[in-house]
């Protein structure tokens, strides 16, 4: 299975050259339940072109919320630096408001996620996909049963709220295959091949993306909490 999973990210980097945009993400978080059924977690995200440059850094705090089964509201606050060609580096201030619906049907959870993302204060556009705008995102995935891995596939529609000659229209699309590997102890592990391409905008371009997300669940001692039901982890990587 490595091998296939390991394929994308080898085809990713012989084309790069022929690319628009090729990167590679990496994410790594911790998330702990604050009270019950609030998770808070915080989180360390690094985009790298794949000629080694570092294109944009970024720390996320976050809150959500587990009380309806079907109903996942949360928000996420970044700090990001983004780093120009030329040297520069940008800081940004951006708040995700997220919704998640979801419903499963035994082994298979489908799903939409909408969210709006905004700047905090004054920001200069990017061009990339931490711009203020509206994204919805269908998934569905499935827990292969006596397994630790859940694959998913999703597809993600960005849709700019700026007003201006490209504004007020969708402008991208972006393709995603993911693999959940629900790793021994609170440990989760994400990979995820993108495909996405921007469009009705003045910068059109096509992009191949790898990510790969860490996660930690540090929770409380069993024995000075109240006894429940056991929740089961996701092991899902929508948060980009």
């Amino acid at each position: 299975m490595t091998k296939y999973l390991l394929l994308p990210f080898c085809l990713l980097l012989l084309n790069a050259h022929a690319q628009d945009r090729s990167e590679v993400w990496f994410g790594a978080g911790v998330k702990s339940e604050l009270v019950k059924d609030l998770m808070f977690g915080v989180q360390t995200n690094a985009r790298v072109r794949t000629d080694g440059r570092l294109q944009t850094l970024f720390q996320e705090v976050s809150i959500k919320s587990e009380h309806i089964k079907w109903f996942r509201p949360s928000v996420d606050y970044r700090f990001i630096a983004s780093y120009a060609k030329n040297g520069n580096t940008d800081y940004g201030n951006r708040i995700n408001l997220n919704a998640d619906f979801r419903h499963k049907f035994g082994d298979v959870k489908t799903g939409v996620r909408g969210r709006y993302q905004l700047f905090l204060g004054n920001a200069l556009l990017t061009g990339t996909d931490l711009d203020p705008s509206f994204r919805i995102k269908p998934y569905v995935e499935y827990t292969i049963p006596k397994t630790r891995f859940t694959p998913e596939v999703s597809a993600e529609f960005f849709y700019n709220p700026q007003n201006g000659p490209t504004g007020d229209r969708f402008n991208r699309i972006r393709l995603g295959l993911s693999l959940g590997i629900d790793l021994p102890g609170p440990n989760t592990l994400g990979l995820t091949y993108y495909y996405g391409k921007r469009f009705n905008t003045g910068n059109p371009y096509n992009e191949h993306i790898f990510s790969l997300e860490y996660s930690y669940e540090f929770k409380k001692d069993k024995d000075k909490k109240k006894k429940s039901k056991p929740v089961s982890k996701s092991k899902s990587i929508r948060s980009l």
